[in-house]
């Protein structure tokens, strides 16, 4: 079986108009600051994260977080999630989906309707999170099952020849 790491790097937004905010292709998240909680996570692939948070698809969100929106509410954060695949392996929108889904089913966001309880699986990913990431575990495995694992099950070997590659 061939395995996909990606390391996700999050950082916070400080505006819709922040350049991170400007990305296409990365995941983004609606935390509430107080309690660190992932209220949303969702993807930028085609549109930038500025435009995913304007469009009229996220009113559903904003009423479910009482029309606080981020940057107008003191207390809720964007964070973007930039990916840095291992070396050989390119970005595709269905990855983006993939690990998208992945997180969503690992950590259940509230206002996240799908993928909250199923999900098309692709085996042998593994996702670690850094940066700005204060979910109560930084890792996940798709092992090709119905639930996300939070650690993937290699062998010290491979994870060591993983790092080297990456130059970490």
């Amino acid at each position: 079986m061939r395995y996909t790491h990606v390391n996700i790097f999050w950082q916070t937004a400080t505006s819709l108009n922040s350049i991170i905010c400007q990305r296409h292709k990365v995941l983004y998240a609606i935390i509430d600051k107080a309690t660190k909680e992932i209220l949303y996570l969702g993807k930028a692939d085609k549109q930038s994260v500025k435009e995913r948070l304007q469009c009229e698809s996220k009113q559903r969100i904003w009423e479910q977080l009482d029309d606080r929106h981020p940057f107008q509410s003191n207390d809720l954060l964007v964070i973007v999630g930039v990916m840095d695949f291992e070396v050989g392996r390119r970005f595709s929108s269905d990855l983006l989906s993939d690990i998208e889904s992945m997180l969503i089913l690992g950590i259940k966001p509230r206002t996240n309707d799908k993928c909250k309880n199923t999900r098309k699986t692709r085996e042998g990913v593994w996702v670690a999170c850094s940066g700005y990431w204060h979910f109560s575990f930084n890792e996940f495995y798709d092992a090709g099952q119905k639930e996300i694992t939070e650690k993937p099950p290699y062998s010290e070997a491979y994870l060591n020849s993983i790092m080297s590659r990456n130059g970490n």
